[in-house]
C-alpha cells in the first residue's frame, strides 16, 4: 500500500492576520505535488507547519493515517528550507554521511559534484551548495520530502537536472515542493495545490491559476 501524507485543520495566525486557515494538503508516495501562491501566501508557513518548525493554532498532520506532532522528530518526513540547512564547519561529504545519507547516489546522479563533497559549504557557489543540500534531502530515508524553493540560485543546467532526479526519486518517496519558479512547478507536478484566501485549493486545469490570481492573462 502507498503511503500517503496529509495535513488538514490548519490554522496559523501572526497577530491579527491569518496566514492559514484550515489549510489542507495531500501527498501521496511515488507523486510530486506542487504548491503555488503568491509572495506571503503562506506557502513556507504551510511547509514548517507540516515539518513542526512552525507555530500553529491547531493543525492535523498524519502518515498513512497515523497523527505525528513533529515532522522533524519523525523519520517519515524531511525538509529542504530556504535558508542553508547544512553545517558550515564540516564539509559536504560529512554533512551527508551525518545525515545517512548514500554517497554512491549523490556520485551518480551528479558526477560532476564529487569532488565538492570534500568542501565546505562556504567554499562552493550559492547554486551549487543549494543543489547539493537538494541532493541530501531528495537521497534522505523519508518516506516524503518537503522542499522550500528548490530551485532558488540554480542555473538552468542544475535545474533541469534537478528535475530528472526528483523524477526518478519518485518512485521511491513523495515530494511536496513549492517555488517562485511556478512553470518548473507544473510541469514536474501530478497534481497542483494553489494558496487563495489562506487555504488550498487543488488545481485542475492551468487556467484556473488565473482565476485564484496566481497568474495573468499574458503570463
Amino acid at each position: 500500500m502507498s503511503n500517503i501524507l496529509e495535513a488538514d485543520s490548519i490554522i496559523v495566525r501572526y497577530d491579527e492576520r491569518t496566514v492559514l486557515s484550515n489549510a489542507y494538503i495531500r501527498c501521496g508516495q511515488n507523486e510530486i505535488v506542487g504548491l503555488l501562491g503568491r509572495n506571503g501566501s503562506g506557502k513556507s508557513t504551510l511547509l514548517k507547519t507540516i515539518f513542526g518548525i512552525g507555530a500553529a493554532e491547531h493543525k492535523s498532520i498524519r502518515v498513512n493515517g497515523n497523527w505525528i506532532a513533529n515532522g522533524y522528530l519523525d523519520s517519515n518526513v524531511t525538509m529542504l528550507p530556504q535558508s542553508d540547512m547544512g553545517p558550515s564547519q564540516i564539509t559536504i561529504g560529512k554533512a551527508m554521511q551525518l545525515f545517512k545519507i548514500d554517497l554512491s547516489r549523490v556520485k551518480e546522479a551528479a558526477p560532476d559534484k564529487v569532488a565538492m563533497l570534500d568542501q565546505r559549504p562556504d567554499q562552493l557557489s550559492g547554486g551549487e551548495r543549494r543543489f547539493l543540500e537538494l541532493l541530501l534531502v531528495l537521497f534522505s530515508k523519508s518516506k516524503f520530502s518537503l522542499l522550500d524553493e528548490p530551485f532558488s540560485g540554480l542555473s538552468p543546467v542544475m535545474i533541469e537536472r534537478a528535475l530528472e532526479i526528483m523524477k526518478e526519486v519518485k518512485k521511491e518517496k513523495g515530494l511536496l515542493l513549492t517555488d517562485h519558479m511556478y512553470r518548473h512547478v507544473t510541469a514536474c507536478s501530478d497534481r497542483i495545490y494553489c494558496m487563495y484566501n489562506a487555504r488550498t485549493v487543488e488545481i485542475r486545469e492551468t487556467s484556473e491559476l488565473i482565476r485564484y490570481g496566481y497568474i495573468n492573462h499574458d503570463e
